[in-house]
């Protein structure tokens, strides 16, 4: 099921606190290990991304910039028919750090 990308800012302001409090509860008051919680999250992101229609949505596009790999450079430059390089300079800027 697909979040409503119209009550998705709602939902997610709505969760601020509760995001929070959970977030602390994972570096400071968990037994398991960093790399059991970082396996964990994938777990979940993944199950939320195979419920997600991105193209109903593209909310995550709007709000944020994507993280593009090398793989999605070559495979978007060459659908626009240029090279990585190209579509780099043309399309990207840098992830702030």
């Amino acid at each position: 099921m697909t979040p409503d990308p119209v009550r998705l800012r709602q939902i997610a302001e709505a969760g601020v606190e509760e995001n929070f409090r959970f977030r602390d509860f994972l570096k400071h008051r968990t037994r398991l290990s960093s790399e059991a919680v970082d396996r964990l999250v994938f777990e979940i992101a993944a199950g939320i991304w195979n419920r997600t229609d991105c193209t109903a949505c593209a909310n995550c596009c709007v709000v944020l910039s994507p993280a593009l790999s090398e793989e999605d450079v070559e495979r978007l430059a060459g659908h626009l028919g240029m090279g990585g390089s190209e579509f780099k300079s043309k399309y990207l800027q840098p992830a702030e750090s």
